[in-house]
């Protein structure tokens, strides 16, 4: 499904762990020059063409959308990964 994300100020979320099979789009809706962070709970990560130890997603812009497939009950596949910035809290 689709999640929107804004805020007016640095902001950090945490999205629950992947549904295996399930897929969800991130997307910034506000124009804040803030960063908008999205990271997974422990146990959880991020699989993107750099790796697979990510588990925080940021965004500082809008429109840095990224497409996730929940490949497991621990891997959210990035398939879109637009122009986020994933990284390790």
């Amino acid at each position: 499904g689709y999640t929107g994300i804004s805020s007016s100020t640095n902001t950090t979320w945490t999205m629950a762990p992947p549904v295996e099979g399930i897929g969800k789009q991130l997307v910034p809706t506000t124009t804040s020059t803030g960063t908008m962070t999205v990271q997974l709970p422990a146990g959880a990560n991020f699989l993107t063409t750099a790796g697979s130890s990510f588990n925080q997603a940021v965004f500082t812009a809008i429109c840095q959308s990224v497409e996730l497939f929940g490949q497991s009950t621990s891997v959210y596949a990035a398939v879109g990964a637009g122009s986020c910035a994933f990284s390790t809290f």
